[in-house]
């Protein structure tokens, strides 16, 4: 007899422990005594809660802990990364996933933002500067889910007829089919859900199409172009190998009496790795925020906070900006006016150095602490990207950056009520016409309030707004 076999129950259930869920399947094939074991919910349980944040006691309403993980096999991996946030131009949109166990399902909901009551103050700074105030409400839009896979969803539902290779001839594979989904209460308006294969880093070139975009940290990318909206097999896994853990579509259509169909689109949902959006002591600013962007109400950015040494290059938007940044002094045309032009992006060629030692924007260094609770966090950048945007930046594009938050880029501490003891640095705003429109980047300064609370003051717009972080956690309660 086998070892295995010879070893007391509670060892060969401490043994399988170990393995993965299809491992615990093939061993519950190869004898009764193991397959007995191998049954056991307990080891199913780990397993569906490894993938969940707050841990389930029961399975209900599925029987069991393995009929809970086969039910949504292999779909886990939406709830386990819990936030994502697709392509879909200009706006995009910001999902967070989560399991609901009242009902058995697979749901992510939309994370909205209602700006609350503006009102504008003078900044006692400069008073040609007005403050906007901002105290956002987030919450999840709980009207109608943007993705639903329920436990009792047959994986064939989805149009069984039209779901076959690009030949037509044979069936499609299970893992490459579409879910439809009941997702909305409008008639007519359908939505299907779309595994998704990895792009290997070897066929991602300068210009290739890919989501999440370069800029944004991810575990993994995969194409959101396509000239056949996505339906080619080379889209889709056929083996569990292949199914993406980090990206996925979403098909949406209107369709009339089951013939006319029309509107149809797609959209690519990534995934962030925690690793940069979960604050640290060394990285306190680093998150999921929410700003206000005024007439285009509230956005969501990532702020990252790059290892030191390891940033990727400044946009070439910003060449003209890097002695400001530097120095906070900007170069003189010939004619010894400022190169500003409107949002200081026109700088011009011939334009020579600055030898005077004054600038509208010189401002005294004074010496200050570099630390919050005894951590030395004032020193490499700080950059915001959107994950939502609007007709005049769209998601996936900078918002600001700060290239140098350390002694390097610091304007002053702030000594007057609104912000005082904060840190200002120099940074960079992006503002674009509609349609991305001649982007470019303007004169800024980001005020470092709390690891919780950012402003940044647009210089040239003569205002300040404020950028609030998401507190994820409390938005995976049910």
């Amino acid at each position: 007899m086998p070892r295995l076999l010879g070893l007391p129950a509670e060892l060969v259930q401490n043994v399988l422990q170990f393995l993965e869920p299809t491992c615990l399947a093939d061993v519950a094939l190869t004898c009764r005594f193991l397959r007995n074991h191998a049954l056991s919910d307990a080891l199913w349980q780990q397993h569906v809660n490894a993938q969940l944040p707050h841990l389930l006691t029961s399975a209900a309403p599925l029987p069991s802990f393995r009929d809970l993980y086969i039910a949504h096999h292999p779909y886990w991996f939406l709830c386990r990364h819990k936030i994502w946030f697709s392509d879909s131009e200009p706006n995009g949109k910001l999902l967070l996933a989560r399991y609901d166990p009242r009902r058995g399902c697979i749901e992510a909901y939309a994370i909205v933002a209602e700006p609350g009551i503006r009102q504008f103050e003078h900044w006692e700074h400069d008073e040609d500067v007005s403050i906007h105030t901002f105290n956002p409400k987030v919450q999840l839009d709980l009207n109608s889910p943007v993705l639903k896979l329920e436990s009792g969803n047959p994986r064939t539902q989805a149009r069984d007829s039209e779901q076959h290779d690009d030949q037509h001839t044979q069936p499609l594979p299970s893992l490459s089919r579409e879910i439809m989904m009941n997702c909305s209460s409008s008639p007519g308006l359908y939505t299907s859900f779309m595994l998704a294969r990895d792009l290997p880093q070897v066929a991602m070139g300068p210009g290739t199409r890919v989501w999440p975009p370069m800029k944004i940290p991810a575990l993994s990318r995969t194409r959101n172009a396509s000239t056949r909206s996505f339906q080619a097999l080379s889209h889709r896994p056929s083996t569990l190998d292949e199914v993406s853990q980090n990206t996925f579509r979403l098909r949406k259509w209107v369709e009339f009496s089951g013939r006319l169909r029309m509107g149809e689109e797609v959209s690519t949902y990534g995934t962030l790795p925690p690793s940069c959006y979960v604050p640290t002591k060394e990285k306190p600013w680093q998150g999921i925020w929410c700003g206000d962007y005024s007439g285009h109400g509230c956005e969501f950015l990532l702020v990252l906070q790059p290892e030191m040494g390891q940033e990727i290059p400044l946009p070439e938007g910003m060449n003209h900006m890097l002695e400001w940044l530097a120095t906070g002094r900007f170069r003189r045309n010939s004619n010894g006016s400022e190169s500003s032009d409107s949002s200081y992006a026109s700088a011009q060629e011939d334009q020579e150095p600055e030898s005077d030692t004054s600038s509208a924007y010189d401002l005294p260094t004074p010496a200050s602490s570099s630390t919050i609770d005894g951590q030395d966090v004032y020193n490499g950048r700080i950059e915001a990207i959107k994950l939502t945007g609007d007709p005049n930046v769209p998601r996936g594009e900078y918002t600001f950056i700060a290239p140098d938050i350390g002694d390097g880029g610091l304007v002053r501490i702030a000594d007057e009520a609104a912000f005082k003891g904060a840190r200002v640095v120099r940074s960079a705003g992006h503002i674009a016409g509609v349609g991305f429109a001649h982007d470019e980047y303007m004169a800024s300064q980001l005020i470092l309030i709390s690891p919780d609370c950012l402003a940044q003051h647009w210089i040239e717009f003569g205002h300040i707004s404020y950028y609030r972080r998401v507190d994820i956690d409390s938005l995976l309660q049910i």
